[in-house]
């Protein structure tokens, strides 16, 4: 092989990693309904419970019985190794960074197109996933050096996967004098809530699946099993999905009082609104846990040029939970309920709009949106009908695509890094 590869990182979403206990897969497993309910909670537990859990693949599609499945990343990945969808007429080469990887030591195959996985435990604190995706990419670097083949790294994060992507490159964790720092050329976020997702309350307040069109015993357990698994001490990373504590312009608060309040915010972040405080608490919301994910994001730089250019994808017009003009996220009665709003085109259904852009006076970002696109279509669930955020990234790595007008169109107008907000 000669000339310059190119390899493309792709880091997956919350929840998109599967975990095993030994060889029994227990995400995405639990959501499955044709298991006994002792299964059931055999798999919860475990998820709850088990802090060594060995990471497998990415989550093609997640499996709520034998007849219903909610697709992942299965059409993003039979798009990649399909040849015919390649101006070259060649397809990716895939390989999965994961604990059997590790401990294996199984080879990276060296290959001129390599899509490369680095799943992770999702339930932990990003800047642990973020430790073992430089790991991951160690291993590849030395592969590719042990052949002396040149390569382009181009670093893409789905969701919570682009947090991580950021933890590792902002934190010290890596710097200019790692290996393959000169290699990389990009970082591409993919509907990743730099400035927070809203809806992270929901799951922690034990109501995310209120609106979900299940029957009222299935939201009890998914409401349960959510809550129960994202307020662990020891897995923190959903209140890193909360928005952060900021100062302007960046600052993100979004529950708004109602009635004689209604001009009232609130911080979830401030200990002296005490009736406030104690209904998140009642609720299930732990203080403890939320100081860590503030430790988490006082490790990205939102105030200064990232280290390498980032180009931030965002989808729009879609109803999400989020701000709006003089709409808020969440309300707060002043008493005891807080309850969820849905703004309407304000976002990918996920992640605001706003959040997906990252912030507002960071130079070398550009952004770019996607018209309809949901949170899974922006990390290609679906390759088909909506191409065009993959199709857009895979240009930014110089790879030509056989494709729609429409999706061809979109990648041809994607301009350079621009100090947009500089």
């Amino acid at each position: 092989m000669s000339g310059t590869a190119t390899v493309i990182v792709f880091v997956p979403g919350t929840t998109a990693s599967e975990l095993y206990d030994g060889t029994t897969n227990v995400w995405p497993n639990v959501m499955n309904s044709d298991d006994t309910i002792a299964q059931k909670l055999e798999y919860a537990y475990d998820v709850l419970n088990v802090g060594n859990l060995s990471v497998g693949n990415v989550v093609s599609s997640y499996s709520l019985s034998s007849t219903e499945q909610v697709p992942c990343y299965g059409s993003l990945l039979t798009y990649l190794t399909t040849a015919s969808n390649f101006q070259s007429g060649t397809a990716f080469t895939t390989f999965t960074y994961n604990t059997a990887v590790q401990t294996n030591s199984t080879p990276v195959p060296v290959s001129n197109l390599l899509f490369y996985m680095v799943p992770y435990d999702w339930r932990q604190d990003n800047m642990a996933s973020a430790n073992w995706l430089s790991g991951a990419i160690a291993y590849l670097d030395a592969a590719y050096k042990a052949q002396d083949q040149a390569y382009n790294l181009y670093l893409v994060g789905h969701s919570m996967g682009g947090l991580v992507c950021r933890g590792m490159l902002e934190s010290g964790i890596v710097s200019s004098s790692t290996s393959w720092w000169s290699n990389l050329q990009s970082l591409t976020t993919l509907a990743t809530p730099h400035l927070g997702a809203p809806l992270a309350l929901s799951a922690i307040l034990g109501t995310l699946a209120d609106a979900m069109p299940l029957p009222w015993y299935a939201k009890l357990f998914v409401n349960w099993f959510l809550q129960e698994a994202v307020n662990s001490k020891g897995f923190p990373s959903t209140y890193e999905l909360l928005p952060p504590d900021l100062t302007s312009p960046n600052q993100q608060l979004f529950v708004q009082g109602t009635g004689d309040n209604a001009t009232k915010q609130y911080d979830i972040y401030d200990t002296s609104e005490t009736v406030f405080q104690a209904v998140l608490a009642l609720k299930g919301l732990k203080t403890g846990v939320l100081a860590e994910a503030k430790t988490f994001f006082g490790n990205l730089n939102y105030t200064a040029k990232p280290p390498k250019p980032y180009y931030c994808f965002a989808g729009i017009d879609l109803a999400t939970c989020a701000d709006s003009g003089s709409d808020y996220a969440f309300t707060f009665n002043g008493i005891d309920t807080i309850t969820a709003q849905t703004t309407q085109n304000s976002g990918d259904s996920v992640v605001p709009e706003t959040s997906a852009s990252f912030a507002t006076n960071a130079a070398n970002v550009a952004v770019t949106t996607f018209s309809g696109y949901n949170h899974g279509y922006m990390g290609g669930s679906d390759m088909t009908d909506h191409p065009n955020a993959i199709i857009t990234m895979l240009a930014l790595a110089g790879v030509k695509v056989v494709s729609t007008t429409e999706a061809v169109a979109q990648a041809a107008v994607e301009s350079p890094v621009q100090e947009v907000f500089a």
